[in-house]
């Protein structure tokens, strides 16, 4: 069974396994245009953030730091803290290095960040990408009874006839912002680059899934604990990166093949909202 936001690894200029379900997509000007402007929007998220190298070094930083602190406070409950250390010094000083490196690194990223705000004009950056896909959304035919939820997808390689998800880095999901309707018979998912459109027919139940789950990245404008999302129990790292405690699979059994789409568990109600599985 493929994702329909999984990418083969092994194919070279794969996109998405989903893709056999298009149906429509922009014309080339309208791709390009919309290219320009999400690049420029990955300009100004490289300039705000650490560069990758140092990223790993604060990440080492920080699980070294909890390493040691743990050790460290696991042996207070048998020892004073003097007997501690005087046993083994070395872990106080590591710890102190750790932590000071760790926090060096958030000053620095947190001084990007400030200077990226005082230089670029955020608000005008922000109509325009609003306004180029909205623009893109007309082209689409998109509905305006759409709802815009989050769909889990990740990268992937064929083993022994078995699919390896890859990781990149901290994480192995991705979590996408697609916006859905229904057109007539079909299940539509749009990434405001292309049309995917799935005959309801062909979709043939939902299964939650109690897994905890590292996605990349939070699309949404509220905060993890805001009421809305906050029933969820959603954590989120340092690194911005949400954990969730469940998510749920829409199986799907077509012309095309078995494919399943994952949505994580706080967009099970938009989901519903347009589709009643």
């Amino acid at each position: 069974m493929k994702n329909l936001f999984g990418v083969n690894k092994d194919i070279e200029n794969q996109g998405f396994d989903g893709e056999i379900f298009k149906t429509r997509s922009l014309d080339g000007l309208q791709e390009n245009e919309a290219d320009d402007v999400l690049e420029e929007v990955a300009e100004l998220q490289k300039s705000a953030s650490l560069p990758g190298w140092l990223a790993v070094v604060q990440y080492i930083s920080m699980i070294g730091a909890a390493i040691i602190g743990v050790s460290i406070i696991t042996a207070l409950g048998d020892q004073t803290f003097d007997e501690v250390y005087q046993n083994a010094p070395y872990l106080f000083y590591i710890l102190g290095v750790f932590v000071v490196i760790y926090l060096g690194l958030l000053f620095y990223k947190n001084s990007l960040a400030k200077k990226v705000e005082d230089t670029v004009d955020i608000d005008a950056l922000q109509k325009k990408v609003f306004d180029t896909f909205n623009e893109n959304a007309k082209a689409l035919n998109v509905s305006e009874n759409h709802k815009i939820i989050d769909v889990i997808g990740f990268v992937y390689k064929m083993k022994n006839d078995e699919m390896k998800i890859v990781s990149s880095g901290t994480y192995k999901y991705h979590n996408n912002a697609v916006r859905i309707f229904m057109e007539n018979d079909d299940f539509c998912i749009t990434d405001l680059y292309q049309v995917w459109s799935i005959p309801k027919s062909s979709i043939k139940g939902i299964e939650k899934i109690e897994k905890r789950m590292m996605l990349d990245s939070w699309n949404k404008d509220e905060k993890i604990n805001s009421p809305k999302y906050k029933p969820y129990k959603i954590a989120m790292n340092q690194y911005g990166q949400p954990i969730i405690k469940s998510y749920y699979k829409i199986s799907i059994n077509d012309v095309h093949g078995e494919f399943e789409l994952l949505i994580p568990c706080y967009e099970i109600d938009s989901l519903k909202e347009i589709i009643d599985i």
